[in-house]
């Protein structure tokens, strides 16, 4: 009952994110030649199933745009799809996945003078702490975001504070500098696997085999509600060499329920607080330093089971890099917390060192062509109290080559001190090849 009652408020919200695609994109007829530019891609990763040793096909596909009614009118979209096993118990056919909204915003700005105003809405996650879509959108700057944090699909998926649900936001800019109010509400429906009491993963798509949903359908105690309303504050400034992005703001989790179970309009019963920044120093063809950090909650009011802040609360990742002519490398340090690294390839640990190193000055058949290594040492748990036992050791080669409009990337991923036999090798080895083209 409880799954059939989750399902049909998710069959919902698609409805609602379809009807809001249409209405959108109907108004190309309103406007007249319309501009468009965007981004496609696609992966596949292989990798063999720890449970069932069997191997595991799976894609990841996402497409962005966005489209120019007008000087001062522009509506963004970006969706993503990721599947299960495509060679599972359905072979091809009715394979199940998830579809995910990753932005719908309309975007007005007008110039007065030298300032430049922006007022937006949205559904989804326009432009996260972290990711260095913001300052691109606003300065025009090159993508300085660290090879080391790379998705298989959608590049804004790196995050900090994700700034993710539906909301408005207004931004203020001068030449150099940019000031932002966001004002968004946001709910993710997850159940309850009562073998945990812990919330499973949110579906917010098909039902996948593997979640609790499908495993067991005699689940019985309920589904959680996660609802807030966020206000953020964001600062960021530009220059020629260097560039800050900060963030901060309030959240404030509601239910419409009291601790008795009565019907109210509305209790808060703490607010979590959570900040930011990202900044990049030099050029990105040249010696540079990325210096990311952030507390993605910290509880005011926290229930007697919760701490005002944990470990697992904060991120940071620090990384210079050196470039010479022939050869380039990059030393980073990172907590990145398992709910923000999930969509990130080359880390599946929140704390460690990566070192990366790779050259981009080969040609292959006359295409531009990089080859490199991320080699990572890191442990499954942030902790001050490092087990040198727990420690895993990740070595990932890649290339990396420009074909037409895109770029073909193939990546071959190994648990290093998990090899200890020839038998037990493929468990820890996992193959991706992917296209991302520019439309």
């Amino acid at each position: 009952m409880i799954k059939s009652e989750l399902i049909k408020k998710i069959n919902s919200s698609k409805k609602f994110f379809l009807v809001l695609t249409v209405i959108l994109f109907s108004l190309v007829s309103v406007f007249s030649e319309p501009f468009f530019s965007g981004l496609a891609g696609g992966t596949f990763d292989y990798y063999t199933d720890a449970e069932d040793k069997t191997g595991n096909l799976t894609l990841n596909a996402f497409l962005s745009g966005q489209l120019d009614f007008t000087k001062n009118t522009v509506v963004r979209f970006g969706f993503a799809l990721n599947t299960e096993n495509i060679f599972g118990e359905n072979f091809l056919t009715k394979i199940p996945s998830l579809f995910t909204v990753d932005e719908l915003s309309v975007n007005y700005h007008a110039n007065l003078g030298d300032l430049s105003h922006y007022v937006s809405a949205f559904a989804g996650t326009p432009e996260p702490l972290g990711s260095s879509i913001f300052l691109q959108r606003l300065f025009g700057m090159p993508d300085f975001s660290a090879k080391m944090l790379e998705t298989t699909g959608n590049p804004t998926k790196n995050a900090i504070i994700p700034l993710s649900g539906i909301g408005a936001d207004y931004v203020l800019k001068t030449k150099h500098t940019a000031f932002g109010v966001y004002l968004y509400y946001n709910k993710i429906i997850s159940l309850i696997d009562p073998k945990t009491t812990e919330a499973a993963v949110p579906d917010l798509g098909s039902p996948l085999p593997g979640t609790p949903q499908t495993e067991n359908e005699e689940i019985t105690s309920g589904e959680k509600k996660a609802t807030s309303l966020d206000l953020d504050l964001r600062f960021a400034a530009g220059g020629n060499y260097a560039f800050l992005d900060f963030l901060g703001g309030i959240s404030f989790p509601f239910d419409n329920q009291d601790d008795s179970g009565e019907d109210v309009i509305l209790i808060v019963r703490k607010a979590n607080f959570h900040m930011g920044f990202n900044f990049f120093l030099g050029s990105t063809y040249m010696t540079n330093l990325l210096f990311q950090a952030g507390i993605t909650s910290l509880e005011i009011n926290p229930d007697e089971d919760e701490e005002i802040i944990a470990l697992k609360d904060v991120y940071w990742y620090i990384e210079p890099r050196f470039v010479t002519r022939k050869l380039c490398f990059a030393i980073a340090l990172f907590n990145i917390p398992e709910e923000l690294n999930r969509n990130l390839y080359f880390i599946d640990n929140p704390f460690g060192v990566n070192v990366s190193v790779y050259t981009n000055n080969l040609s292959f058949n006359n295409y531009k062509t990089e080859i490199g290594c991320h080699i990572t040492a890191s442990l499954p748990e942030t902790t001050t109290d490092i087990d040198y036992k727990l420690l895993e050791l990740q070595v990932a080669p890649y290339v990396k080559i420009d074909l037409g409009n895109g770029t073909f990337k193939t990546v071959l991923k190994s648990e290093v001190l998990h090899i200890t036999s020839f038998k037990n090798a493929m468990m820890n080895l996992k193959f991706a090849a992917g296209y991302q083209v520019k439309l």
